[in-house]
């Protein structure tokens, strides 16, 4: 099954001097956007969010294992030190 990564239109419009000549082609473009992906039957899903958020977004769902695996990672870290002589944890 072939599958798509769509961003929703919720970060404020900014001319683009091409096809996005306002914020209501900007609503359209991406209406069509979803239609012509359901059309075609190709799943999609929606990134919300803007910069690093956004990322993350869009990471978790292209590379589930990798962003479960930081954020358990990022999520226990504040709670090993590390001993002074040695490796372990403490």
């Amino acid at each position: 099954m072939r599958r798509g990564l769509v961003t929703a239109p919720d970060l404020p419009w900014v001319a683009d001097g091409y096809l996005r000549d306002s914020p209501h082609g900007q609503r359209a473009i991406h209406q069509r956007l979803q239609e012509v992906l359901r059309e075609n039957d190709i799943a999609y899903s929606m990134v919300y969010g803007s910069g690093d958020q956004r990322l993350q977004a869009a990471l978790s769902i292209v590379m589930p294992s990798r962003a479960n695996a930081e954020a358990e990672s990022a999520r226990y870290s504040r709670w090993m030190a590390q001993c002074e002589k040695c490796s372990d944890a403490v």
